[in-house]
């Protein structure tokens, strides 16, 4: 009965594991937008993240969101400051604020949103636009498991 029980408990794992390891569709934003338009120009924004305030300066080109650099900060290492690289990378990357923010790091994550999004404005860009295209996460299971 034991051998069993943990044959069907297997089975019904590994059938859940293939279930939700589906290909993802490619990601929906496009970089380089042709609607994208900004005032040319570094802007920067103060948000408060967990650690406290830090500072989020953003260069947008007349086209695109060219870098993100984030100041000082007391975010906790390698979860707050690394949410930080990922998403300024995804944002550049995708030309969108359409991303998600890090498990773990929901606070970092949503003060670089926000202060990307804040200088977005300053730059005379459609917010809007920007956070409507939504980027999809990449499949993270193996598909040769």
């Amino acid at each position: 009965m034991k051998k069993r029980s943990s044959l069907i408990l297997a089975s019904l794992l590994a059938a859940s594991c293939i279930t939700g390891c589906s290909p993802s569709p490619a990601p929906s934003a496009s970089p380089q937008s042709p609607a994208a338009a900004y005032k040319a120009g570094t802007y920067t924004s103060t948000q408060t993240g967990m650690g406290g305030s830090f500072e989020v300066k953003t260069t947008f080109s007349d086209g695109a969101i060219e870098t993100i650099e984030v100041g000082e900060n007391n975010e906790t290492l390698m979860v707050g400051t690394e949410a930080i690289r990922i998403l300024s990378e995804k944002i550049v990357a995708n030309q969108s604020l359409g991303v998600d923010t890090v498990s773990g790091a929901t606070y970092s994550s949503l003060a670089l949103i926000n202060g990307v999004k804040d200088c977005a404005e300053q730059a005379g860009a459609d917010v809007a636009a920007l956070t409507a295209a939504v980027v999809q996460e990449e499949n993270l299971c193996r598909s040769d498991a």
